[in-house]
């Protein structure tokens, strides 16, 4: 069974009444994401992110608090650790 991650969908809070989504592929534009969301100074913070893996099944983690300390943000910082 193929249990690979073929994108991962980010919704984020910007401070708007609506925040975004923002679908990635590339585990370096993840990376530039949590750099914002550790960085005080940024007005975007993750509240959810969604991992597609490649046979249709997807993985939901709820990351809207705690920063680095989320024990769930760290399961994302695990993924990209993770050999393909």
């Amino acid at each position: 069974m193929d249990k690979e991650i073929v994108e991962i969908l980010l919704v984020m809070d910007d401070g708007s009444r609506h925040g975004f989504r923002r679908w990635l592929a590339d585990p370096d534009d993840l990376r530039a994401y949590i750099d914002a969301f550790n960085d005080p100074t940024s007005k975007v913070k993750p509240l959810r992110v969604i991992f597609r893996k490649r046979e249709g099944r997807a993985l939901v983690v709820d990351i809207s608090a705690g920063g680095k300390d989320n024990p769930q943000l760290n399961v994302i910082l695990g993924y990209l650790d993770a050999d393909p």
